[in-house]
């Protein structure tokens, strides 16, 4: 039972930035769709559970700084993208598969991190990390962009696009540094 718990804390804190992050597409006037969240959750999920069974070879390999400046570089890149390319978005929009899976795999550096560490410390975690990281993931996604989405209707667009969401994403990217 208490692996369960530490699992479920782990997948659960992991789900923060997916939730921050779904908020501030909808705050964007962008909906992550069922279908989108699936493909961003199973990406998620799977590069979760790679990371946690070559946890102990890519730890000697690869620094964890490094995903997180990958992850960090993958986001910054989509948000400018998204900023300069919808100048004034007054109609909710839906993330194209280009979108879905770079967000996904921007998602995932925190999880890869995580699944390392794991992998190196508890590498028997494997399936119950699978079995809770892919439907908390999804709801984080679904709950963020729905409640991004009414954020978003009420705020005035040039600080929706660029005040809040941006907070969001920087306190996400740094929210695991102290």
């Amino acid at each position: 039972m208490l692996v369960f718990i530490e699992v479920f804390l782990l997948t659960a804190a992991l789900s923060v930035d997916s939730l921050a992050s779904a908020m501030s597409y909808g705050i964007n006037k962008s909906r992550i769709t069922v279908k989108n969240a699936a493909i961003i959750s199973v990406v998620c999920t799977l590069l979760l559970a790679v990371s946690v069974v070559l946890g102990g070879i890519l730890n000697r390999f690869i620094p964890l700084f490094a995903t997180d400046i990958i992850g960090c570089a993958v986001l910054v890149i989509l948000g400018l993208f998204k900023l300069f390319s919808s100048h004034k978005q007054e109609e909710i929009s839906t993330l194209s598969l280009k979108e879905t899976l770079i967000l996904a795999v921007g998602m995932s550096a925190d999880g890869a991190a995580a699944g390392i560490g794991t992998g190196v410390a508890e590498p028997n975690r494997l399936l119950a990390l699978t079995i809770c990281s892919l439907p908390i993931t999804f709801a984080a996604l679904l709950a963020g962009n729905r409640l991004g989405l009414r954020i978003g209707k009420s705020l005035p667009s040039v600080f929706g696009r660029l005040g809040l969401p941006y907070l969001m994403n920087r306190m996400t990217l740094e929210g695991g540094r102290e």
